[in-house]
């Protein structure tokens, strides 16, 4: 992990959910790292506990090895008691280049009729990046640039609301890898947030459950991410939300931007709504 994660003295005191899962999975990639299954291929992960800023060890275990996929799980620890179950699944991704065809029955991607295009319906170039909420300490390490179609789409009343932004790492060097996906897939705002006159924007949103498919590898030198998420339920607080992390175009916004980019990661999580003094009830640091 990278210079952003010497940023996350966040207040409350909690840890965001997708950075503590990052540290299970760098320590699971350094694990696999040297064996025929480096590359992630599932990870599905139980909350048990929040995490709080201090020391913490990650326990790990290999349940079956097999010729293509290889399950482990992994524990969050601290002060003697598994904050964060997780069991992952390791495989082979091929390299980002590697290019499918309308016949090829494998991976379905573009130029595929049938195959899913970004969801952003913005540019990057035509979207205005800036620092995240100050509440993110590390908002001076990541930006955002909110795509205004989704921003639009509370106005239009036709169904649930989604919420899409291009997501970028500022510091020199810090590019996306394997291990920060579980974190960008923490960045969006949630089903509760988006709707209007909730009165739900002030609570907490512990995460009880989250999940990662990695879909495509990560091509090389990769900033910036769009990432997309929606909320379909909400039910007594406790909602839903699905996100998608992908690539960026290397075209310009005159040209068919929205057949380049490729998914890397869809992330399922459930998630509950929590008075914040919950939260803050061991103070802030």
């Amino acid at each position: 992990m990278a210079p952003w994660t010497n940023a996350l003295k966040v207040t409350p005191r909690r840890h965001a959910k997708g950075y503590v899962l990052a540290l299970i999975l760098e320590a699971c990639l350094i694990h696999q790292r040297n064996t025929r299954h480096p590359d992630p291929i599932h990870v599905s992960s139980h909350f048990l506990r929040p995490s709080i800023v201090g020391p913490c060890r990650i326990e790990m275990s290999t349940m079956k090895g097999g010729n293509t996929l290889e399950t482990l799980t992994a524990k969050l620890i601290q002060n003697d008691h598994p904050n964060i179950v997780a069991t992952l699944i390791f495989g082979t991704l091929p390299p980002f280049n590697k290019e499918s065809s309308q016949t090829d029955l494998v991976t379905l991607a573009p130029p595929s009729p049938f195959a899913r295009r970004t969801p952003l319906r913005t540019h990057p170039s035509a979207c205005q990046f800036k620092p995240l909420a100050p509440r993110m300490r590390f908002n001076r390490h990541v930006q955002w640039a909110m795509d205004p179609w989704h921003e639009d789409s509370v106005k239009r009343e036709d169904g649930p609301p989604s919420w899409a932004a291009w997501v970028r790492f500022n510091d020199q060097g810090q590019n996306v890898t394997p291990s920060t996906l579980p974190f960008l897939v923490d960045i969006f705002r949630n089903l509760p947030i988006l709707l209007p006159d909730s009165g739900l924007r002030k609570m907490w949103f512990p995460t009880v459950f989250l999940s990662l498919e990695f879909k495509f590898a990560i091509p090389p030198n990769q900033k910036t991410v769009g990432v997309f998420a929606q909320g379909l339920y909400l039910n007594e607080g406790r909602h839903d939300t699905y996100v998608e992390v992908w690539t960026t175009p290397t075209g310009g916004e005159e040209t068919d931007w929205r057949e380049e980019p490729r998914c890397l990661c869809t992330s399922t999580q459930m998630n509950l709504c929590i008075p914040m003094e919950v939260n803050l009830r061991k103070g802030k640091l």
